[in-house]
């Protein structure tokens, strides 16, 4: 559960973990890796522009809350970098 992107399956979903909490990165990782996606992680907004610019993201699910730059700011960003990928913010009650 890296930056590189695996060989895959064409069919399979490629998505992206971003949260500044690293346990929580682990755990999400796991649960949708065991589900059957193929599962990147990054630790915040500007880390995940970088593996946009060298892996398609299907589906990024995002801290909202996030030290430098918040989720908001990132949807924006993936909005003009990748226009594709699905968003899915999440955060802790």
């Amino acid at each position: 559960m890296g930056h590189e992107q695996e060989t895959q399956d064409p069919d399979q979903l490629t998505v992206l973990v971003v949260d500044d909490h690293l346990e929580v990165r682990v755990v999400l990782g796991r649960w949708l890796s065991n589900a059957g996606y193929l599962v990147l992680s990054a630790p915040d907004a500007l880390e995940v522009l970088a593996i946009c610019d060298e892996c398609v993201i299907d589906i990024a699910i995002c801290d909202v809350r996030m030290e430098t730059h918040d989720g908001t700011w990132l949807a924006r960003q993936l909005g003009t970098r990748s226009p594709s990928t699905r968003l899915i913010f999440a955060t802790a009650v």
